[in-house]
C-alpha cells in the first residue's frame, strides 16, 4: 500500500470526525476496499481474534490505516480492506467495522448494512 493512500485515508477520517459531512465517504470506501488495513491480533488459549470495540452497544472490529498505528509491540494482522469487510460480514460476530486513523485519534465506524453496500 502506498504512503499516499494511508495519508488520504487519514485525512478523510479526520475530516469526517470533525464534521458531519458525508461528501468524502465514497472516496474513503473506495480506498478501504483497495488498501491494506491492520488489526491487533488478540490471543486467548487456542483462540485467536481481532481487536474489537463497543460503540453504542455495537461490537465493531477495529482496524487501523497503518501497521505502526495498530499497536507497537503487539501482533498485527494486515489484509486488503475488501477481504476484511467480507470477513466481518461472513463471521456474523460483529455489528460493523471501525477504522482508526494513524495520524491522530480520529476514527469512523461503518455498520454491516453499509459494508454490504460497499461490497456491492
Amino acid at each position: 500500500m502506498s504512503e499516499l493512500s494511508v495519508k488520504q485515508m487519514d485525512e478523510i477520517i479526520s475530516s469526517l470526525a470533525e464534521s458531519n459531512s458525508n461528501d468524502s465517504k465514497p472516496e474513503l470506501y473506495s480506498l478501504i476496499k483497495t488498501s491494506e488495513i491492520f488489526s491487533v491480533v488478540e490471543e486467548s488459549g487456542n483462540k485467536i481474534s481481532l481487536q474489537t470495540a463497543d460503540i453504542d452497544g455495537n461490537k465493531m472490529v477495529v482496524f487501523h490505516t497503518s501497521r505502526s498505528g495498530a499497536a507497537a509491540g503487539k501482533r498485527v494482522a494486515g489484509m486488503r480492506g475488501e477481504k476484511a469487510l467480507e470477513m466481518i460480514i461472513n463471521s456474523g460476530n460483529a455489528d460493523g467495522f471501525l477504522l482508526q486513523s494513524s495520524k491522530d485519534d480520529s476514527w469512523v465506524a461503518i455498520s454491516n448494512s453499509k459494508i454490504k453496500e460497499i461490497l456491492g
